[in-house]
């Protein structure tokens, strides 16, 4: 499955991917940086989002720096240390992308579920048919 709307393909499923200057697409929203925003969201805090994950805190920062820009959206409200300690929150606007992506995942879901059921009616119509003419 593939769509392209305005720059930006959806394929594989759930990639989203957006036209790069070279005149390529590339990958810029997947299951990574939505696991990735996911941690930060619950622990509001970058390092222990990547601990969990295992990722390096410069490869975390290097997934949603661009993102950001390819998207022209900012993923996180970011505050630094000191006495209030707030960490990283997502934006608004990642907190609606998360969302989005969601709903995609959940429709792409649906149709391969009803994609799969309906081969699998058609298979089990042809061997039918198969067994009735060797009978």
């Amino acid at each position: 499955m593939t769509a392209v709307f305005d720059g930006y393909k959806v394929a594989n499923d759930t990639f989203i991917y957006a036209l790069a200057p070279n005149g390529c697409f590339e990958r810029v929203f997947g299951k990574g940086i939505a696991a990735l925003l996911r941690k930060i969201s619950s622990s509001n805090s970058v390092n222990e989002a990547c601990a969990d994950l295992g990722l390096s805190y410069t490869k975390a920062m290097r997934m949603i720096k661009r993102t950001e820009q390819t998207l022209s959206i900012v993923l996180l409200d970011r505050h630094k240390g000191g006495s209030g300690r707030e960490g990283s929150r997502l934006s608004d606007d990642a907190v609606r992308l998360l969302e989005l992506f969601d709903e995609l995942e959940s429709r792409n879901r649906k149709a391969a579920l009803e994609n799969s059921i309906a081969f699998l009616e058609e298979l089990e119509r042809i061997r039918k048919s198969k067994a009735n003419s060797r009978a």
